[in-house]
């Protein structure tokens, strides 16, 4: 949306800007992807198996996290703005220029981007998907909105008046607003909505651990059961369902005591550093794909640079569409996962976990085929969306329109495949693949593209070849490997 603003009202070098500036803060932020994903499947596994003790330090572990590394990120952001815009992208001057004001607010924003992640990710381990999707489309909607407003309307924000920071410095200071007023509405969510199956006494914020005696009741007032709602069409809220472990109690009938031991906190620290520096490689090597690319296409001129913009955007999108579905496998599967070892409720488990992966992954698979199909049919007018210029819709008019079309079932796929591969939070493997994907396929395309094609089209070539290595490594590992782990 803000891109065909930019193509619209305010040219091409406002659109250059804006993928320079928006690829570079974004390597910035989704590094840190595992405060959204990771987060989720740890919390929603401990939820899974009742330890609230575990629930409560891992929110306070994200949140802390999310705010270091926000500020480290910005500052380190503010520290090489220059550098980066100089040396590294060889932006045109109008291209910087242009880009100047949007720098500035972008990088301020980073800090509150990554607590806004780690909020979303708590709130899908509690199970609260609707309410975390409802956070996240409301600021979407906020953002859009108020794009709209400052680029058609040419409102200045009061410290960028000059005609050239105007456009882009607004669209920066509608991001910032907008993503500041729903971090606070989430954070206000994870207080007044625990999980389901939390105790009365569950307190999200709380420091200390949480310890039951016999069968307690939820927040809702209902008996306790480890239930996972399915809502991947078909069946109700009670059909992947598994019974809470239990002793039968002593031979006299009586009551057993059911108690969650809290761990030492130490031990909760080294899982969620070990873990999450896993997956800050993981995130690292997939944003040096994007950074690359970005790097690649600089080069190529500010009419590439734009197209490139346009081709970002859209590749991205089915992300966004099947974004349920990967968030499904993460709150659902993380929660069966928990008892992939526990041999009275493996087999139950694992059944329920095929089931799962087998929705969500053709649930993506066809939103992928549909999406390709839009691309393939609706490829002027999606075009003529972003931009009349006829330097960039010629580039974008040759094969790289059609590598973006036929992409987009596999991205669907891998998108799908990462949050099942979350839930598994078997999170070296996931590192491995990755790196493994960005030596072995990725860089050596890339390098061929720089050295001898020079065409957009070959940049976004090398990154579906890397979206084909993910998909098939991630369907090893689900489909293979980590389904062995409910045969105990």
């Amino acid at each position: 949306m803000q891109a065909v603003l930019l193509g619209r009202y305010l040219g091409d070098s406002s659109l250059a800007a804006f993928a320079a500036v928006g690829v570079t803060v974004g390597v910035a932020t989704r590094l840190f992807n595992f405060l959204v994903d990771g987060i989720s499947a740890k919390v929603g596994k401990a939820v899974g198996v009742r330890q609230w003790d575990a629930v409560t330090a891992r929110i306070r572990l994200s949140l802390v996290t999310s705010l270091i590394a926000g500020i480290s990120a910005s500052l380190l952001l503010a520290i090489l703005k220059q550098p980066i815009s100089t040396h590294l992208l060889k932006l045109k001057p109008e291209v910087e220029l242009a880009a100047a004001g949007y720098w500035q607010l972008r990088i301020t924003a980073v800090t509150v981007q990554l607590l806004q992640m780690s909020i979303s990710g708590i709130l899908q381990g509690f199970n609260r998907v609707a309410t975390s999707a409802l956070i996240n489309t409301v600021q979407c909607l906020l953002e859009m909105t108020g794009s709209a407003i400052v680029l058609i309307c040419k409102v200045n924000i009061p410290w960028f008046y000059d005609s050239h920071l105007a456009g882009l410095g607004a669209m920066g200071f509608v991001t910032l607003i907008t993503t500041m007023i729903t971090a606070v509405g989430g954070l206000v969510s994870i207080a007044v909505l625990p999980p389901v199956e939390a105790p009365t006494e569950f307190q999200p914020f709380a420091t200390t651990s949480i310890s039951v005696q016999g069968q307690y009741k939820h927040q809702d007032g209902a008996d306790d059961d480890i239930s996972v709602t399915d809502g991947i069409g078909g069946g109700g809220p009670e059909e992947l369902l598994l019974p809470l472990p239990e002793d039968n109690g002593d031979e006299d009938g009586s009551q057993a005591i059911i108690t969650t031991q809290p761990a030492p906190g130490n031990a909760y620290l080294f899982d969620f550093l070990l873990d999450g520096f896993n997956m800050f490689v993981r995130s690292m090597v997939l944003q040096a794909t994007f950074f690359g690319a970005l790097i690649a296409a600089s080069r190529l001129g500010t009419a590439a640079l734009a197209a490139h913009a346009v081709i970002n955007q859209v590749w991205c999108l089915i992300s966004y569409i099947v974004d349920g579905f990967a968030a499904a496998g993460i709150v659902l599967g993380s929660r069966l996962a928990g008892y992939a070892h526990d041999t009275q409720h493996a087999q139950h488990a694992k059944q329920h976990f095929e089931i799962l992966i087998k929705r969500v992954v053709f649930a993506g698979l066809l939103c992928g085929i549909i999406c390709s199909m839009c691309f393939a049919i609706e490829k002027s007018r999606i075009i003529g969306w972003f931009t009349d210029s006829p330097d960039i819709i010629a580039i974008l008019d040759d094969r790289t329109w059609w590598i973006l079309t036929i992409s987009q079932p596999f991205n669907a796929i891998v998108f799908v495949y990462d949050g099942l591969m979350y839930a598994s939070q078997n999170f070296a493997y996931i590192r491995n693949a990755m790196s493994g994907g960005f030596i072995l396929v990725f860089l050596p395309l890339l390098i061929i593209e720089m050295t001898n094609i020079h065409a957009l089209w070959a940049i976004w070539a090398a990154k579906f070849a890397l979206n084909i290595w993910r998909a098939a490594s991630g369907g090893f590992l689900i489909h293979v490997l980590f389904i062995k782990d409910f045969d105990v």
